[in-house]
């Protein structure tokens, strides 16, 4: 399978990996790039996955040079996937994996063995509207982590460029091609981290007992993370470094460089095991909790 690799990359381990995730020598990161949207008429081209080794993350591509090369590249894809215990793609449930097993049928060859799926584009899409996208697609998830793609063409704008490739060889657009897939990879095994929102937004939002008493209503839940939110966050001042608001009787204390104005996104105090906000302010609550997660999230 050597000959077919066009590319390899190394990324140190420094991904985070959901607790659901089978362990990382036994899962693979895979995506394909193809000639046309439906396996019926289009081929595959490349192949990108990523796979642990080494105390590292090998990314590696098999490119077909002529389409006469695509059933080579099927078939060491084929026994990649069914070599790992879990397979990571994003979309592949509706696209990758299908194609495959169709493009391998067409050469009469075996569908691989794929023990168990992980699809991020299933797991993270009821998240689009809570994270305030526009989209689910990849590179959208990937704008949310700071990632950038102005460089790069999408899927379908390369569909022309490989087959003029096929024509003339031009090595540049081998590396536009090679680039938007690498990209793909590379980015598929940073996605994860997204979910980290989901971790902390549940274990806030497990409610253990909610009390009225007059105007003002106590949450109880069960969090690593408990915060009390405050209604009036011009009276504060955020101390990034404590990670807490403290009132602006007390702000004169503090040195100007360690202290900031707080933002209802901030304005909140480590509280042992209840958080007590207004009844009529229970959703700008919610709302806060949520806006301040997603900013730590746009911040990395």
């Amino acid at each position: 399978m050597d000959e077919l690799i066009a590319n390899e990359l190394t990324v140190e381990d420094d991904i985070y990996r959901p607790p659901f995730f089978p362990e990382k020598e036994k899962t693979i990161f895979f995506d394909i790039e193809t000639t046309g949207l439906s396996s019926r008429n289009a081929g595959v081209y490349l192949i990108g996955y990523a796979v642990y080794e080494n105390e590292k993350w090998q990314l590696r591509q098999l490119f077909a040079e002529r389409m006469s090369d695509e059933q080579k590249i099927l078939k060491a894809a084929c026994d990649l996937l069914s070599s790992y215990d879990a397979v990571v793609t994003f979309n592949g449930d509706n696209f990758d994996i299908p194609f495959i097993n169709k493009s391998l049928k067409d050469y009469g060859l075996e569908a691989p063995t794929i023990k168990r799926s992980v699809d991020l584009f299933k797991i993270l899409r009821p998240f689009k509207d809570f994270l305030g996208l526009e989209n689910a697609k990849q590179t959208t998830f990937e704008g949310l982590l700071g990632f950038d793609r102005s460089d790069d063409k999408n899927g379908g704008e390369l569909i022309p460029v490989y087959k003029e490739y096929l024509k003339d060889h031009d090595e540049r657009k081998k590396e536009d091609l090679l680039r938007h897939n690498m990209y793909d990879v590379r980015r598929m095994l940073s996605l994860p981290e997204i979910l980290k929102i989901s971790d902390v937004m549940k274990n806030i939002l497990h409610i253990d007992n909610v009390s009225a008493q007059a105007d003002r209503l106590s949450i109880e839940y069960t969090s690593a993370c408990r915060l009390a939110f405050y209604n009036d966050p011009e009276n504060y001042y955020y101390l990034p470094m404590e990670d807490r608001a403290i009132h602006k009787s007390l702000a004169g204390f503090v040195d100007s460089s360690h202290r900031q104005r707080a933002t209802k996104a901030n304005c909140y105090s480590n509280e042992p095991v209840s958080v007590i906000v207004n009844e009529k302010n229970l959703t700008r609550f919610i709302d806060s909790l949520a806006e301040r997660f997603l900013i730590k999230v746009k911040a990395k």
